[in-house]
């Protein structure tokens, strides 16, 4: 087995730095070659210097610029260098994350365990400050919660390996609409998953992923939630070319709108004194009920279109 662990970075050399540092730390199986992949989106080249000043690793690090701002850009730069290097499987952990030293180990058995051409691993927060008490018990800046082996409905960059085996003969690629939006994992799983393919999930192969107070907020949660909601119903709308098909969208969101109200209205009163946030989970049904009366309305956030600095 011959693994590329691709990092799309964009001006966080100090997660960087901290991912790295969890890398060499990792216990890798005798069977598997593993090679890093630092795949820089800065035009100002910015992860350079954390990658030349590394010094001694245990395993081969590669350094690539891509300058061409977008996040499905710098995904398509990794996948087509690990089809080039004859990767039998691409890994994605993103630059504000660190594996556990089980990370490889538990994505390799649970890969030959399941048969699976993919596995994603749980994602669990490290608070930088300690969020409401509402975000915690949700886990909303998590992926967990799911039974370990069990098949998944979607996949996402933020923990992954996934086959290769395929990809190049049926031009499975990362969608550069998506550049600036983001969802392009989610867009490119979904044609993963449409040809037969499986992703399961291995709950043990744990990433811990650093969070600013900045994201701790409902602000930048509901922010998510609507995106989320716009990602999706492109995906309901790729192709469509008949005005009814957008209005069909634009009716799904206003019914998630007012059906995520209500049970936000009622959660509120559930949620006291039992520190349940029904309220939110309300709230995220809403939230995406607006994402898909964006996409109907075709309006989309470029989260990604960061002026570079």
């Amino acid at each position: 087995m011959i693994i590329d662990l691709a990092i799309a970075t964009f001006h966080r050399n100090a997660g960087l730095q901290d991912l790295l540092a969890g890398i060499a730390q990792m216990r890798r199986p005798p069977d598997v070659y593993l090679r890093v992949h630092v795949v820089d989106n800065s035009w100002a080249k910015a992860a350079l210097p954390v990658v030349h000043g590394i010094g001694t690793f245990p395993v081969p690090i590669r350094y690539t610029h891509q300058p061409k701002q977008g996040l499905a850009s710098v995904r398509n730069t990794a996948l087509a260098e690990a089809i080039a290097i004859g990767a039998t499987h691409l890994a994605f952990l993103d630059d504000d994350e660190r594996p556990s030293e089980s990370w490889l180990e538990a994505h390799v058995d649970a890969l030959k365990s399941t048969g699976a051409a993919a596995t994603m691993g749980a994602v669990h927060a490290r608070f930088l400050k300690s969020p409401p008490k509402w975000i915690k018990a949700g886990g909303f800046l998590e992926l967990r919660g799911y039974k370990n082996r069990d098949p998944m409905p979607f996949g996402a960059t933020s923990n992954i390996v996934f086959s290769l085996i395929g990809l190049p003969e049926e031009n499975i690629r990362f969608d550069p609409s998506y550049d600036l939006s983001g969802g392009e994992d989610t867009d490119f799983f979904h044609r993963f998953l449409a040809t037969g393919r499986e992703i399961a999930f291995a709950a043990d192969a744990v990433a811990f992923e650093t969070i600013p107070e900045s994201r701790a907020t409902f602000g930048w949660i509901w922010r998510r939630w609507r995106r989320t909601g716009q990602t999706s119903a492109s995906l309901q709308l790729n192709g469509a070319a008949a005005r009814g098909e957008y209005y069909r969208c634009f009716v799904q969101g206003m019914v998630r709108i007012a059906a995520g109200l209500v049970l936000a209205v009622g959660g509120s009163l559930v949620s006291i004194g039992t520190g349940t946030p029904v309220w939110a989970k309300g709230l995220r049904i809403a939230a995406r009920g607006f994402g898909f009366v964006d996409a109907a309305t075709g309006v989309l956030y470029q989260d990604y279109a960061a002026p570079q600095r």
